[in-house]
């Protein structure tokens, strides 16, 4: 029996927006932009063959993946407790997925859109999802904070994801108020929020264990 059902939703904006891209295919040039750099600015061109197939294939196996991935971890029964919320988690990311592609497509097709805000805005929602539902999150080996600390104690597991859902969220927000600064202030600014609201619940669960370890202190 699996232990994450799948969910028809991001399957189904997949090969909806694959459907668009191949009406797209004929009005596209051949090389359309497929990569930006930090400042919006474009760096990397593919050919629309390419951009118009491989992304969607990607996304539908990378969904695959997040599929399978509970089947093969060992702590695989926790998943039910918290299946809801991991497919909340995964669905966004294939949505965001999807999200990129269409910004690929309207490149190819010729409109000028604000990517870098536009990428920037979906990492934050993203950030602020997965900060709103970490609590939720069991132990096990490919979803939360996941340090040497926290996989071999439920209390630091616990207490590091509890603080790790606020420093997520408050990263989160505070990453989308730099969205109106310009380039490249807000992309290093955007950076730079979203790591350390990463990074801090890692140095927090290292603290917990060596103050379980250290014990109280003698006088």
């Amino acid at each position: 029996m699996r232990v994450v059902r799948g969910n028809v939703l991001p399957v189904a904006i997949t090969l909806m927006c694959l459907a668009f891209g191949i009406w797209a295919y004929p009005r596209m040039a051949e090389r359309v932009p497929t990569h930006w750099n930090f400042r919006g600015e474009v760096d990397g061109y593919s050919g629309k063959t390419f951009a118009v197939f491989f992304f969607p294939a990607l996304t539908l196996a990378l969904y695959a993946l997040f599929l399978y991935l509970p089947e093969i971890d060992p702590r695989k029964a926790s998943y039910k407790q918290f299946e809801g919320t991991y497919r909340l988690i995964t669905t966004a990311i294939i949505m965001f997925m999807n999200g990129i592609y269409l910004i690929i497509i309207m490149a190819g097709l010729g409109y000028l859109l604000n990517v870098g805000v536009l990428v920037r805005l979906g990492i934050s929602l993203i950030v602020l999802l997965i900060g709103d539902q970490l609590t939720k999150v069991r132990p096990n080996w490919f979803l939360g904070i996941r340090t040497p600390w926290t996989l071999s104690d439920e209390e630091n597991w616990r207490k590091t994801h509890q603080f790790g859902s606020k420093t997520m969220v408050l990263g989160a927000i505070l990453s989308l108020a730099t969205l109106p600064f310009h380039v490249p202030l807000a992309a290093v600014m955007h950076i730079g929020l979203i790591m350390a609201a990463a990074l801090m619940p890692v140095l927090y669960s290292y603290i917990l264990f060596r103050k379980s370890h250290n014990g109280p202190s003698k006088t």
